[in-house]
């Protein structure tokens, strides 16, 4: 049985939509950093490679909407969905960063920090080449094509950091903080993995008006109407620019640690 809803009275009932399904993920990563001292400045440098395998197979029994319990006792669906055969895929997602930053105490009342992040987010591929994608076209020029590659390689993600900390007074009492970072986010497996459910390999189909005896032909025969998962080929990373500006002040005459105020209480040490 498919999901039925009936709009005017709230009323879904049936299966769910995506089931049955199994999913298993596996993540691999290499990572390294070093520092280096030399002077007033505090280097860091480092490294990381992601690998990340998506496997998942899913079924879809459909879903048949009513707008009003007239048309359902009528049997006149207002829209239907279902994606005919089970969706497979074998995603492989694959990452590379360096960073490179460096703790510069330009003077004894100033520290500068100076980074910089490179990202590349490599375009996702499918074990079984079953990636199908819709390429735009005048009217009936359109196309499903079938691709190893959705979209244009992510290579060109440089992402700067700098910041400073400043000892306004040189007493240690007053400090302003300050900073700024671009980051990129690296996108999920389910920016593509409905690219598999695309013909041959399935038939996502979208019908509206038809009567529930017609939608047996339409779903399990020749389809009149299919709607296929696309992704711009130029699709980019995400990316969030971030700032902040702040400022901290001591309030008492004295600094304190852990370990003074519990002396200072009598309390044991440790406590």
């Amino acid at each position: 049985m498919p999901v039925i809803s009936i709009a005017d009275i709230g009323l879904t009932f049936g299966s769910e939509r995506a089931f049955p399904q199994g999913r298993g993920d596996t993540t691999f990563v290499l990572a390294d950093s070093v520092s280096y001292l030399r002077g007033s400045h505090s280097f860091k440098f480092g490294t990381e490679f992601r690998d990340f395998r998506h496997n998942n197979f899913n079924g879809d029994p459909g879903a048949l909407t009513f707008n009003t319990t007239t048309n359902f006792i009528n049997g006149t669906v207002n829209t239907a969905a279902r994606t005919v055969g089970t969706v497979a895929n074998r995603i492989t997602q694959t990452a590379l960063d360096f960073f490179a930053q460096d703790s510069y105490k330009f003077k004894p009342y100033l520290t500068l920090e100076l980074g910089l992040r490179y990202a590349w987010n490599m375009t996702p591929s499918e074990g079984l080449d079953r990636f199908v994608t819709l390429v735009p076209g005048a009217g009936a020029g359109s196309m499903l094509v079938r691709t190893d590659s959705p979209y244009a390689q992510n290579n060109k993600n440089f992402q700067p950091r700098v910041g400073f900390a400043w000892d306004l007074l040189h007493n240690g009492n007053t400090i302003l903080r300050g900073g700024y970072a671009l980051q990129v986010d690296q996108p999920v497996t389910g920016m593509v993995t409905g690219l598999t459910s695309n013909p041959p390999f399935a038939l996502p189909i979208s019908v509206s008006g038809q009567p529930v005896t017609a939608l047996g032909a339409l779903f399990n025969g020749a389809p009149a109407n299919i709607a296929p998962v696309t992704i711009d080929p130029n699709f980019k990373n995400a990316n969030v620019q971030s700032w902040n500006l702040n400022i901290q002040q001591q309030v008492t005459r004295q600094r304190w640690d852990h370990g003074e105020l519990c002396r200072g209480q009598g309390n044991a040490p440790g406590n």
